[in-house]
């Protein structure tokens, strides 16, 4: 899946492919955990992405032998970064001012990222895991927007497989230059 604007007159979104949505995550593999997104409304603080949870996944050999089960706290890391995600996509709108320019904007910049300068880390947050997940599965990811303010963004969160529940919540995420990021990671490590 390519690139490309979605939608009606009324409500129209941007739906990013997988090269696309990795360049937008600080993560590397295999904590990149999200596939693609499905539909952002940025307008609306709005974002549906996918992640599939596939049987070669290197975390379920060990995560039951035998009975594979997805850990929980990765699907939570998903929705952190589906958060993410809707914050970086909602700053690029309000900078570019249309989906046609955003979308024009990552077409021409290939290879590089296009959040330029911030980064989103994880504050709090307040998810209950509902079900389990197991292999074959796709994990539908919807985060809302619910405040934004000074560089901290309050989400309502879910994650579901076959329309229904398997987590849910809010997410606090706080916004961080890129180059603050390495050198709290040196401070989480010496204390």
């Amino acid at each position: 899946m390519t690139d490309r604007i979605g939608g009606d007159t009324k409500r129209r979104y941007i739906s990013l492919g997988s090269q696309t949505t990795m360049r937008f995550l600080p993560q590397s593999y295999p904590f990149i955990l999200l596939d693609r997104v499905k539909a952002c409304y940025p307008e609306e603080g709005v974002c549906h992405s996918v992640k599939h949870i596939t049987m070669t996944d290197p975390v379920l050999s060990g995560h039951f032998p035998g009975f594979p089960i997805y850990p929980g706290v990765l699907i939570i890391e998903a929705m952190v970064q589906n958060a993410g995600m809707t914050a970086t996509l909602r700053e690029l709108y309000q900078t570019h001012g249309s989906l046609e320019g955003l979308l024009e904007q990552f077409r021409s910049a290939v290879g590089t990222t296009p959040a330029e300068g911030k980064q989103y880390v994880l504050a709090e947050s307040r998810i209950k895991n509902v079900q389990p997940i197991f292999p074959g599965c796709a994990v539908d990811l919807e985060a809302r927007l619910q405040m934004a303010r000074d560089g901290m963004y309050v989400f309502k969160v879910c994650a579901q497989v076959d329309g229904a529940d398997v987590a849910r919540g809010q997410l606090t995420m706080a916004e961080v230059p890129v180059t603050m990021a390495p050198g709290m990671l040196d401070q989480i490590g010496s204390n």
